[in-house]
């Protein structure tokens, strides 16, 4: 007899914030909790960040200074970061030579030496062409949150997607 097949789920990622209450999403992940009643939220973990700069780099910056390096930070126009705010404050010599929205982009472009980048450890600790810069001080780290609308919470895949996020992602 064949297997029934089921519906995949397929991940988008992107900056915007999806609307779980107007049915854009049937999951999200943020960086910041749900505002809206009629989300069932988790906070899963704590996402903690690198300095990171290119393996090709003959130096690493001074911290207090930064002169002679540049930086790569992601695009503030959606909001705050506190890890770019605590990065320029780091480096204050060192001026931004790229922004973007995307961490893995950022990635990227530092590996090329385009600049210092702080990034999610995930993200940094797995990137070819990367070094972590062993710092006094941790970046900020971020919570992670995990929400679903209310009306969902019986549907077979997500909560079988929503278990295997918790068993390993969650603290």
């Amino acid at each position: 007899m064949p297997e029934k097949l089921l519906a995949a789920p397929f991940v988008i990622a992107g900056s915007r914030m999806f609307s779980l209450a107007q049915r854009e999403a049937d999951i999200a992940f943020r960086i910041v909790p749900f505002e809206t009643a009629d989300i069932v939220q988790r906070k899963l973990t704590q996402m903690p960040y690198g300095v990171y700069i290119s393996n090709g780099s003959d130096r690493d910056p001074r911290i207090g200074s930064g002169a002679g390096f540049r930086l790569i930070t992601m695009d503030t126009s959606t909001g705050a970061f506190p890890d770019i705010d605590w990065l320029t404050s780091l480096f204050p010599n060192a001026p931004v030579a790229l922004r973007s929205n995307n961490r893995n982009s950022q990635a990227l472009m530092c590996a090329k030496g385009v600049g210092i980048a702080v990034l999610p450890r995930p993200v940094g600790d797995q990137a070819p062409g990367l070094r972590r810069l062993d710092l006094a001080e941790a970046p900020p780290s971020r919570e992670i949150w995990m929400g679903y609308h209310r009306d969902n919470r019986r549907m077979g895949r997500l909560r079988a997607f929503v278990d295997l996020a918790i068993e390993h992602l969650a603290d």
